[in-house]
């Protein structure tokens, strides 16, 4: 079967993905480039008849079994998920050990795009570590052509402070879930990614990340800004992280260690109301 191709442009980062079903690059739309240049990495997804998990011992991360082969090209990284009803193989991710060429197989008789999610996610949060970039769990929000991260917890509240400075501030959200992060020189900057749980929140553009905002929920609204150990004390739960390879870990901590020697981060402890919102506006405006 012919595939389809499409070229991507990612926070600067150049994307070649090419799959034999035209339903998974949808997504991608708004982020297609005519660029002709040299391809920062590839992506291809195919489909399968049948899948077989990789042979070696399996390590559980993410609700992913990952397996590391050694091979005449150098080692491959392996991630698949088994669907629990049948016990079968769902999709697969391969790469190679710099993540810039990667397959990821799926068996033709499912739905394409969601299982395979978290896969693509895995694979770009790879890749952006080689850019010097991140991926936090976060809300982020646009106002006055800068950017703010609300991050904490699930079901802590940072989809409703997002949501409070998109009513009260007229703020736009970028992404809801998943915020990606990197320096551009010696500036911070954030971005928009194909994937968040609402599609509308999708944003194909770059602003300069003004102040990460984590939060706690309490009776009493109060905000500070955090020294760097408590900085990284509640902010690298909430990044997602190469747990499964110690050199990528290495890249990545030194990225966070480089972002938020530039980035203020706060701990805002409140409620969801307007003081709240208030708290954070005398600290970025």
């Amino acid at each position: 079967m012919a595939r389809s191709a499409i070229v991507v442009n990612i926070f600067g980062i150049k994307l070649e993905i090419r799959a034999d079903n035209s339903d998974f690059l949808l997504p991608y739309a708004s982020f297609i480039t005519s660029y002709k240049g040299n391809i920062d990495a590839t992506l291809d997804v195919i489909g399968y008849d049948k899948l077989t998990p990789p042979i070696g011992s399996a390590t559980l991360i993410e609700n992913l079994a990952w397996v590391f082969q050694k091979t005449e090209q150098g080692i491959i990284t392996t991630a698949y998920k088994t669907n629990l009803v049948t016990n079968k193989t769902a999709c697969l991710l391969e790469s190679n050990i710099n993540w810039k060429h990667t397959t990821i197989k799926y068996l033709k008789t499912s739905i394409i795009n969601k299982p395979l999610i978290p896969l693509v996610d895995i694979w770009f949060r790879n890749i952006l570590l080689y850019h010097r970039g991140i991926i936090i769990h976060a809300s982020s929000i646009l106002w006055d052509k800068k950017c703010i991260f609300f991050s904490a917890p699930s079901e802590t509240g940072k989809t409703t402070q997002a949501n409070l400075w998109k009513k009260l501030m007229n703020a736009r959200i970028i992404n809801d879930d998943h915020s990606a992060i990197k320096l551009i020189n010696s500036d911070v900057f954030a971005y928009g990614v194909p994937w968040s749980k609402t599609s509308e929140t999708l944003f194909n553009d770059l602003a300069p990340l003004k102040a990460v905002i984590m939060l706690e929920q309490a009776t009493v609204n109060s905000i500070n800004q955090l020294t760097n150990s408590d900085t990284i004390h509640r902010l690298l739960p909430r990044c997602f992280l190469p747990y499964f390879s110690e050199d990528l870990m290495k890249i990545a901590l030194g990225n966070i260690q480089d972002i938020i020697n530039v980035v203020p981060v706060y701990l805002l402890k409140c409620r969801p109301d307007k003081e709240a919102v208030d708290l954070v506006y005398q600290c970025v405006k």
